[in-house]
């Protein structure tokens, strides 16, 4: 009995940690759509089964919630859904041989269309625009070879057997076919590869296959192959097809005119299905609803399902989501149209975005007021989106329902990128809110980003953070966020204001963003023990990294050196999780001015491998202080720039090799080291003779400055090895004078040599 108690906890418990996968269903007309939403980074493969589809998804188990599906769709395409055998996907049983088209809306929905069948017309299946057919003859194995199914979500291809090979047919084609299969597979590997970066657009072939799906492919591991059966004419199999690809290079990929265009809505909404501003009239709306409510039920108690229908409109106009979504329920229109107020109702009350967003998903092309609709309920601004089409929609809006959706639509814009879009909207709304609407105030205020610290956007951000208004929130972590862009100061009491709200809202939306701004404004007002201690009450380990790397930044730019090296030394251990690459660079950068070059390079090696040319020169200036020349020399290596070339020098100078030095010094115009390590290599150069790899002095400088420190040790150098060393046959008094004059002219030229020497050490160490 114990035993079962505790094999059932254990079930339950895996039950509980398996992630919960929504899905929503639509009706549009001529397909059925399904929406998964997925976790982030799931990766996701589409199968044909007998009479269906298998979905696997990756990383671990997940439990699907369609409770809600049938309610929005019949069963005439869709038509059940089980558990497969491998009980790690979902089963999706058709009611019709229905095609398929499979493909991903931004990062996280999975959208599955079943299309209306037409008479004639194969069933196909088609996986991010391949399509794939069933045949209704079998591929012989010598003619199934190993193919590249590409999975979506992370881009890596995953590799599918074909049907085993009976033996006594394999050794013959065993030679000739094994050079050939790992060229192909290496091709569709990279091929895949590109595909994923967006490279190549494959175009789906024109394939006329007869439906049949056999009914050993619902076994588990077995997929339907990609490529269609050779052809064969005359006997003999002809080779297939090469794929219709469209090659584009990473260059005319970021071109804005050669950009793929979006694919054009299967079904835009019309503006008689979101005519807000015409579901009510003048009326006070306590009169409009008791109106419309006393005729919900007639004789016999009988409910007037378009008295429901428009009770839910009636409050939609008034801007009830809630209230709206519950007049639906007793309404029970079509499904499109439900479909349509369901996601109005969620986008007035902001609630449930993501399912809105499905349901206008791929509509800011259409021009009409679904185009506002969308920009609501989707990040980002189309390709295709029509700007007019957004603020014509808004300006049809009810008064009060530009109030309420004028400083949400801002920022949906602003976070776009379209601030003329979004100011036009704004000015429009404040001309119904008001100046003195907190949410209206602070829309304008994100609005006004070009103003810097003490403009006026800034200032009404402080204003309405003191206010303690319902916004107040908000605006905190607005403006601490842009105190943080440009690294400035904040008010010594804006951490105690942040904290107290941290601690207000620690259990709603706002909780996380309020933490983090907390840490932030702490470390800006120069509370940096504060600031990390603090920093460990932030959970999700995504958001912790970046605040982490925020917090570095303030520290090396503004901690003086003991504070700096407290935290900095202390917590650097702890910086390998979650640290951008340009956190560490500007923190190494401090430790290794400071003397630490041991505890820079541990630091810098946390970032990525290779990285940019600034974090490479940095590593391997640490390297050289950490007396490691080699070292350095191999993070310069394919480097061709001057702070590359004197790194160079350097290090060949630390193992003795003067004459690369040199050159290395050469090539970055660097000319007292050039003559440095010249003189070091026992060559020292003619210090009047211009050097053909470097530019003429300044003739306007001094004397002094335009002659190198180097070039004159070596001109003196050069006058010690060369003084004359005569002995003539028989002594004579002027020879005797000639020894001396010489004798006082070397003594002067060392004299001159130490003093040279001394001044360059001086002025090294200095």
């Amino acid at each position: 009995m114990i035993r079962a108690l505790i094999a059932a906890a254990l079930v339950a418990g895996s039950a509980a940690t398996a992630d919960t996968i929504p899905v929503r269903s639509g009706e549009h007309g001529e397909f059925t759509r399904l929406v998964f939403r997925l976790p982030a980074g799931t990766d996701w493969s589409l199968d044909p089964i007998h009479r269906g589809l298998r979905l696997e998804l990756e990383g671990g188990t997940h439990r699907f919630d369609t409770d809600q599906v049938f309610r929005r769709i019949g069963r005439d395409r869709v038509a059940g859904f089980r558990r497969p055998d491998t009980g790690t996907g979902l089963g999706i049983t058709l009611g019709c041989d229905c095609p398929a088209r499979a493909s991903m809306e931004g990062e996280r929905h999975l959208v599955i269309d079943l299309l209306e069948p037409k008479p004639g017309q194969p069933q196909t299946l088609t996986v991010g625009g391949h399509r794939l057919a069933f045949p209704p003859e079998r591929m012989s194995p010598l003619q199934a070879p190993e193919i590249s199914l590409h999975r979506f979500g992370t881009g890596k291809p995953a590799l599918v057997d074909a049907p085993p090979v009976p033996p006594a047919r394999l050794a013959p084609a065993m030679e000739t076919a094994v050079s050939s299969n790992i060229s192909e597979r290496r091709l569709l590997e990279q091929i895949d590869r590109a595909a994923a970066q967006g490279l190549l657009t494959p175009i789906p072939p024109s394939v006329t296959i007869a439906d049949e799906t056999p009914q050993e492919s619902d076994a588990p591991g077995q997929t339907i192959p990609e490529t269609a059966p050779a052809a064969v004419e005359d006997g003999q199999p002809q080779p297939r097809p090469l794929p219709q690809i469209v090659a584009v290079t990473a260059i005319d990929r970021d071109r804005p005119g050669h950009r793929p265009a979006d694919p054009a809505p299967q079904h835009c909404i019309p503006d008689t299905d979101l005519d807000l501003s015409g579901w009510a009239g003048d009326e006070p709306f306590g009169q409009q609803v008791s109106r419309i409510r006393t005729r919900l039920y007639g004789e016999f108690d009988k409910l007037d399902k378009q008295a429901a229908l428009d009770l839910a409109r009636t409050y939609l106009h008034f801007g009830f989501g809630a209230e709206a979504r519950r007049a639906l329920d007793l309404a029970s229109p079509g499904r499109d149209t439900a479909s349509v107020l369901t996601a109005l109702s969620h986008l007035l009350d902001q609630t449930d975005l993501e399912a809105a967003g499905d349901t206008f998903a791929a509509q800011q092309g259409c021009g009409g007021d679904v185009t506002l609709w969308a920009a609501l309920g989707n990040p980002g601004m189309a390709a295709d989106a029509d700007p007019e089409a957004i603020q014509r929609g808004f300006a049809r809006l009810p008064a009060h329902l530009r109030r309420h959706l004028g400083p949400v639509l801002g920022r949906r814009l602003l976070d776009a990128g379209q601030a003329e879009l979004a100011a036009a909207i704004l000015r429009t709304s404040e001309r119904v809110a008001g100046a003195t609407d907190p949410h209206q105030r602070l829309a304008e205020a994100r609005a006004d980003t070009g103003s810097g610290q003490d403009g006026p956007g800034d200032t009404e951000l402080a204003r309405l953070a003191t206010e303690g208004s319902e916004v107040a929130p908000d605006a905190l972590i607005e403006l601490v966020d842009r105190r943080l862009a440009e690294f400035g100061t904040v008010a010594p009491d804006l951490p105690e204001l942040v904290s107290a709200y941290a601690f207000e809202y620690r259990d709603t939306p706002l909780g996380p963003d309020l933490r983090r701004v907390r840490t932030l404004a702490m470390a800006l007002a120069g509370r940096f023990a504060d600031a990390f201690d603090s920093l460990r009450e932030i959970d999700a380990e995504d958001t912790a990294g970046s605040v982490r790397s925020s917090l570095l930044q303030i520290l090396t730019r503004r901690a003086d050196d003991l504070t700096f090296l407290q935290y900095a030394l202390l917590s650097a251990p702890r910086q390998d999780r979650g640290v951008t690459a340009e956190a560490s660079t500007q923190t190494a950068q401090r430790l290794l001015d400071l003397g630490f070059a041991a505890e820079a390079w541990d630091l810098l090696t946390m970032a990525d491998e290779r990285g940019t040319p600034a974090q490479r020169l940095l590593r391997a200036e640490t390297a050289l202080d950490m007396g490691k020349p080699h070292r350095g020399l191999v993070e310069l290596l394919g480097m061709d720039l001057p702070d590359a070339d004197r790194l160079r020098a350097r290090a060949m100078r630390m193992t003795a090799s003067h004459i690369e030095a040199a050159r290395f010094s050469a090539a970055a115009d660097d000319l007292p080291e050039r003559l440095r390590s010249l003189w070091l290599a026992g060559q020292p150069a003619d210090p009047v003779l211009p050097d053909p790899a470097l530019p003429d002095p300044d003739p306007s400088a001094p004397a002094e400055s335009r002659t190198p420190r180097y070039a004159g040790i070596a001109a003196l150098t050069t006058a010690i090895e060369n003084q004359p060393s005569t002995s003539p046959a028989e002594p004579s008094l002027a020879h005797a004078r000639d020894l001396l004059s010489n004798s006082e002219t070397l003594r002067s030229d060392i004299d001159a040599l130490r003093a040279a020497a001394a001044d360059t050490r001086n002025s090294e160490n200095s």
